[in-house]
């Protein structure tokens, strides 16, 4: 079995997704240094069936700022085609300081 290269700190969050001109609620489950693991809820295809598809992904953090993500998808997965809900894969794209900074003090405590 094949190792992650960034251990996973499981998290909830609840975040934006932007994709072309649409905006979906999005859950992060769990993150990584350069990446997480999100559901987002949408009565559609949220996003392409593209996997190296760029997406913007906004969420709040524990201090209140807004921090917008730029986010590269890896993979996506609905359980049914009917299905609301739509996991991803994404790796985040230059990770802002902010981000890092959040990802220590979490994976710290």
């Amino acid at each position: 079995m094949t190792r992650r290269m960034c251990n996973r700190i499981y998290v909830e969050l609840e975040a934006e997704l932007f994709s072309y001109f649409s905006t979906h609620t999005a859950f992060i489950e769990n993150i990584s240094e350069y990446g997480m693991y999100v559901k987002v809820i949408s009565d559609k295809n949220t996003v392409s069936d593209n996997p190296n598809l760029y997406i913007t992904l906004r969420l709040k953090l524990q201090s209140d700022n807004l921090l917008k993500l730029n986010c590269k998808k890896i993979w996506s997965h609905k359980t049914t085609a009917n299905s609301l809900i739509e996991r991803m894969g994404l790796q985040i794209i230059n990770p802002p300081d902010e981000y890092k900074d959040f990802y220590q003090t979490i994976s710290a405590g």
